[in-house]
C-alpha cells in the first residue's frame, strides 16, 4: 500500500511503500508498552484516501484500545473527513504554515479550510505554528498562533524551521531552542481561555520548551522533512524511551493515555520501560 510518495524538488529520497507486516511491526513497537496517547498515520500532501482508510483500519487492529489514531494528510474535503472518522481516527494534525502560498505551492485558505472540515466531520483539530525561522517577525507569528486558537482547537504547538542542507529556506539559518521555548509560553498563554485546548506540543522535543508550558511529545519513525536520513528514527527523531525520559527529567510525573487514564511516571517506570538510555 502506498504511504510515502517522494518530495519533489526538495530531495534524494526515493519514493517508498509500507506494507502491512512493516506497518505492524511500527506500530507494535509504539504501543508495546501500552503508554502512547495517540498514534499518527502520515501522507505527503497528496494521497489515496481508499488506501489510507485500508491502513486505518488495519492500524485500528493493532493498537491497544487506550491509544487513539490520528490523522496527518493533505488538504481534504468534509465527506473524506467523514469517512476517516468513521474508519477510526479522533483527531487531525493540519497547519496553514507561515509562508503558505509564498513558500510553498498551497492556498492558505485551502488549508483552512481543510481545518474548518475536519472539525465539522467531528474530529478534534491538532494544529502548530510553524515552520518557525530567523526571518520570521512577531506579527507574523502571532498572527500565525491566532488561525488555530479561534477555531477551537484540542492542541496547539510551535516548531522551528530546520535548516536542512539543499532548501530553498536553509540559507535563513534556524532559531535556538531558547526561542522556541519563549514561542510555546506565549502560544500556551494565547490558547489558556480556549476550552477544547488541552495540549501544548513542541517539535523538535527539548526541555526548555518543556519547562515554557510544552506537555506533549511526540516520537518519530519514516520519512521526516526535518532529515536526511530516510529513517529519521536512526538520526533527529526521538524513540518512546527518549521522549519517557525527557518528560521525566523535565519533572512529569504521569503519562496520559488515549483513554484519559495515567501511568506513573518515576525512575522505577524508566528501568521498567528501558528508558533510562
Amino acid at each position: 500500500m502506498q504511504v510515502l510518495h517522494v518530495w519533489r524538488c526538495h530531495t534524494k529520497f526515493e519514493s517508498s511503500c509500507l506494507g502491512h507486516e512493516e506497518l505492524k511491526e511500527k506500530i507494535t513497537s509504539f504501543c508495546k508498552e501500552g503508554d502512547l496517547y495517540g498514534l499518527y498515520l502520515m501522507t505527503m500532501h497528496e494521497y489515496n484516501l481508499e488506501n489510507y482508510l485500508n491502513i486505518i483500519r488495519h492500524a485500528k487492529k493493532i493498537v491497544p484500545v487506550t491509544t487513539q489514531i490520528w490523522a496527518n494528510i493533505g488538504d481534504t474535503d468534509l465527506d473524506a473527513f467523514k469517512e476517516i472518522r468513521k474508519a477510526g481516527v479522533t483527531g487531525v494534525y493540519h497547519v496553514c504554515r507561515l509562508g503558505e502560498g509564498i513558500d510553498t505551492d498551497l492556498k492558505p485558505e485551502n488549508r483552512i479550510q481543510t481545518m474548518k472540515n475536519a472539525l465539522d466531520a467531528g474530529l478534534e483539530l491538532y494544529t502548530c505554528c510553524e515552520p518557525i525561522g530567523p526571518e520570521h517577525t512577531i506579527e507574523q507569528l502571532v498572527d500565525n498562533i491566532f488561525i488555530g486558537t479561534e477555531m477551537g482547537i484540542y492542541q496547539h504547538a510551535a516548531m522551528r524551521r530546520i535548516g536542512v542542507p539543499g532548501t530553498p529556506l536553509a540559507k535563513y539559518g534556524q532559531i535556538s531552542e531558547l526561542r522556541l521555548a519563549h514561542i510555546v509560553a506565549v502560544s500556551a498563554l494565547c490558547t489558556v481561555t480556549v476550552p477544547t485546548m488541552a495540549y501544548m506540543g513542541v517539535h523538535e522535543p527539548n526541555e526548555l520548551s518543556y519547562a515554557s508550558g510544552a506537555n506533549i511529545i511526540t516520537a518519530e519513525s519514516g520519512s521526516n522533512p526535518r532529515d536526511c536520513g530516510s529513517d529519521t528514527s536512526k538520526n533527529r527523531g526521538m524513540d518512546m524511551a527518549r521522549c519517557r525520559k525527557m518528560l521525566f527529567e523535565c519533572g512529569f510525573t504521569n503519562i496520559r493515555r488515549g483513554d484519559e487514564s495515567k501511568i506513573h511516571l518515576d525512575f522505577e517506570y524508566l528501568v521498567k520501560t528501558d528508558s533510562l538510555g
